[in-house]
């Protein structure tokens, strides 16, 4: 799996978490069109909008120019370039809150439990 396709696995099991509640889609690129970002969503009526990233990299022009424009609308975007936990927590925080759920706080615990472990493990392994 490339880089951000770990990403991607991430924010997908993250989405996958929440429900029915969290409208879906991710525009497969023909070339043809105006562009988007990888995962276009509704969420307790508010639009949203990610682009997963491989780890270091940056926004194309393009892709800078959509979140903008998404941005300017009243949209919600995040760029995600980090698939632990903590690059993670704000998505996790800001989807709970316009959800308006109170077990926010508990799924990012839950979201951690697994990532602690493997870190751990692999600390007691040095």
């Amino acid at each position: 799996m490339t880089p951000e396709g770990k990403v991607k696995a991430v924010v997908t099991k993250i989405l996958s978490s929440f429900g029915v509640e969290i409208y879906k889609f991710m525009p497969v690129p023909s070339g043809y069109g105006p562009s988007s970002l990888d995962y276009i969503l509704c969420v307790g009526g508010k639009f949203v909008a990610i682009e997963t990233k491989a780890p270091g990299k940056k926004l194309t022009p393009r892709q800078v120019q959509t979140c903008k424009a998404i941005r300017d609308a009243g949209g919600i975007v995040f760029v995600i370039d980090d698939p632990s936990p903590i690059g993670t927590m704000e998505l996790v925080e800001v989807l709970g809150w316009v959800l308006e759920m109170p077990r926010s706080k508990q799924a990012i615990q839950e979201w951690m439990k697994p990532w602690q472990k493997s870190k751990s493990a692999s600390a007691s392994k040095k």
